[in-house]
């Protein structure tokens, strides 16, 4: 199987950031079960010093992306590419946005 990859689209943090990759029905488990999103995203943030918008993998499981940079919030969701999107890509989502921007 082939890996895809896809580049940022829309708001972009780049830098120095933490980041993590997540299924929606993670968030909607955490929701439900009242589990504080701040450890949740302390949990699972990976670190990066040079996060880059380009050749972001995909692994066919978590569809959704959230990169903070200090506080600075965006989230993104996998997007296969169509005939409105000529490419895979990942593309910056309005609704977990402001999600975990009240969260967070």
């Amino acid at each position: 199987m082939t890996e895809k990859k896809g580049n940022l689209h829309g708001k972009i943090l780049i830098g120095e950031c933490e980041y993590v990759f997540f299924k929606e029905e993670e968030l909607i488990a955490l929701y439900k079960k009242k589990i504080d999103v701040k450890e949740w995203f302390k949990e699972n943030a990976i670190h990066s010093e040079n996060f880059s918008k380009y050749l972001i993998p995909f692994d066919s499981i978590n569809e959704n992306l959230l990169i903070k940079k200090g506080n600075e919030i965006v989230c993104y969701g996998w997007r296969e590419a169509d005939k409105a999107v000529g490419v895979d890509r990942w593309q910056d989502r309005d609704d977990w946005t402001d999600f975990f921007n009240e969260k967070l």
